[in-house]
């Protein structure tokens, strides 16, 4: 069984590549910037972010229902990304400009995008195969879902002492959904702490699976005091792939799939469930983290600039039915945190969203590993059982391409 505290992760992220099977020509990127809370308030609404009626009123015809948010409107005079076919961008840049706000077309043809900031660089990854050892996969470039498996494999067959690996169930399309358990022998003699930690909610984004890779091969190859100091007093369980199927889809069919694959329609990227815990893929990670009710919260925070203190919907925006509110209301958990990693920084696509080249991937996995070290100290080392306000801190590290890394404790989310 987890140990009492669970530290579950979801990304938000950038990535590389498209398949040559898919085109995004005709599609635009638009930024638009809200000047006032009532222009924020509108483009929430055409976001679907408040589900109120003002979309459907300015947009009978629903040109908008089909365009996807990149960055969803969250704060004013902080702009968002929606991006959609070129009908569509047009409707919606003239529908916001006549409300008042700042609405920019800054990438005029989906595959420029994908061709000037991620193809140029992208190298399809040497194929993993049955057999290879692990020092042989390489970690800077993104793999496919059958080279991630094999990877785990190989882990437990070099390393059958301390890795075990666990199906907790199936996807919707019927593949396994796999936790791997790091738990050694050594280190402290009393019950260890368990710390859960999920990769690639969000299927489109490739850094959080190449974050996980990388975090999980340093855990059990690193001969670092600190390395082995993690190894051997946490009980570790990761989730490499949360969304299987969304990820074999996006190597094959669309690049910007973010979903899992058993919800129509095919243009929304959020989609309403007909009832709790509707996914298989969650229903599979909702047997394994129940566990003392969650009575405290945590701020924490490393880096440099502080971006901001509220809550994940104010900062970020407001979502329903997610991680966070299961979390909240169904687990016994003491702390539980999200994690932002690197992307487009001051939304201006100086790093295009779901489009970072591979050369970031391992600047972002030394920023998460120096992160999940902080969490160590305090939890584990410090034993931390205060109680603290239920806010979270946002804090950016110094590096320009770094968006932040947020730490919000879905234990107790809201402020109550």
């Amino acid at each position: 069984m987890i140990g009492p505290i669970m530290f579950l992760l979801a990304f938000s992220a950038v990535s590389a590549s498209l398949n040559e099977s898919c085109s995004f020509n005709g599609y635009q990127l638009l930024r638009a910037v809200p000047h006032t809370e009532e222009q924020l308030t509108f483009l929430k609404d055409i976001q679907g972010v408040r589900g109120n009626s003002a979309a459907r009123i300015a947009d009978p015809r629903g040109y908008t229902k089909y365009m996807s948010s990149w960055l969803s409107a969250s704060v004013v005079d902080v702009p968002s990304l929606m991006w959609g076919k070129r009908g569509s961008v047009n409707v919606l840049r003239r529908m916001l400009i006549s409300k008042g706000m700042t609405a920019t077309v800054i990438v005029e043809n989906g595959n420029n995008l994908l061709d000037q900031s991620a193809l140029a660089e992208f190298n399809p990854p040497p194929q993993f195969l049955p057999g290879m050892r692990v020092a042989e996969f390489d970690l800077e470039q993104y793999h496919r879902l059958h080279e991630i498996e094999l990877l785990m494999k190989a882990l437990k067959d070099e390393h059958p002492d301390s890795v075990e690996l666990l199906t907790i169930g199936q996807s919707f399309e019927g593949r396994d959904i796999t936790v791997v358990k790091v738990s050694t022998k050594e280190g402290r003699k009393r019950p260890k702490k368990g710390f859960w930690l999920e990769f690639g909610i969000h299927s489109r984004e490739w850094i959080s699976h190449a974050t996980g890779l990388h975090f999980l091969v340093h855990l059990l190859t690193s001969n670092s005091p600190r390395a082995i100091q993690l190894r051997n007093n946490v009980d570790w369980y990761m989730v490499l792939v949360s969304n299987p199927d969304g990820y074999a889809y996006t190597w094959d069919h669309d690049r910007f799939w973010r979903k899992t694959r058993s919800i129509a329609p095919e243009c929304v990227d959020v989609c309403q469930a007909n009832r709790s815990i509707s996914e298989e893929e969650f229903r599979a990670c909702d047997g394994c983290c129940r566990g003392a009710d969650p009575n405290r919260n945590w701020d924490v925070s490393w880096g440099g600039e502080l971006l901001g203190l509220s809550q994940a919907s104010r900062v970020m925006y407001q979502a329903y039915g997610t991680n966070m509110d299961w979390v909240r209301n169904a687990t016994k958990i003491d702390f539980a945190f999200g994690v932002e990693l690197r992307g487009d920084r001051d939304r201006t696509m100086a790093l295009p969203a779901f489009c970072l080249p591979a050369k970031e991937i391992i600047p972002q996995a030394k920023e998460f590993w120096a992160g999940v070290e902080v969490l160590y100290d305090q939890i584990v080392v410090n034993n931390l059982t205060r109680p603290a306000p239920s806010l979270f801190v946002v804090r950016s590290a110094t590096s320009p391409l770094f968006v932040s890394l947020l730490c919000f404790a879905f234990a107790l989310l809201l402020c109550f």
